[in-house]
């Protein structure tokens, strides 16, 4: 394990349409656990930059997705990280492209609906009771 670890990057896939507040659970309810798993752990803790590990110095991504790996475009939020100290939400949109030949296909382009401080999305969480650890 290296020394000075500065920040721990997880990425998820859920195969699940969800809501903003359904994703802001999820979310907060991960870096929360992430970070109480490092704290926790005596044989990582000297490996880290800084003790206590705090959520700005860690990175989830969770990507909503259909049974076939797809991105929902129906304005569900698909995407969500923490980047920052930071929890951006999307969506996504179909577009169509043109490559280089002349041809088009359809791709998703991502669309940030909400971002907010991760403090006020762990606080909205806590209200609501939803806090798992």
């Amino acid at each position: 394990m290296p020394y000075n670890v500065e920040t721990i990057i997880v990425k998820f896939i859920l195969l699940k349409k969800t809501t903003l507040e359904e994703a802001r659970v999820i979310e907060v309810n991960a870096v929360e656990r992430l970070i109480e798993l490092v704290n926790n752990h005596e044989k990582i803790r000297p490996h880290l930059a800084e003790y206590p590990f705090n959520s700005s110095r860690i990175k989830i991504s969770i990507s909503f997705n259909d049974k076939s790996g797809l991105h929902y475009t129906d304005g569900s939020i698909t995407y969500v990280s923490l980047i920052k100290n930071k929890i951006f939400f999307d969506k996504a949109e179909k577009v169509t492209r043109k490559k280089l030949s002349g041809e088009t296909y359809e791709t998703n382009k991502l669309i940030t609906l909400l971002k907010e401080p991760y403090e006020v999305a762990l606080e909205k969480v806590k209200n609501s009771n939803e806090l798992k650890m």
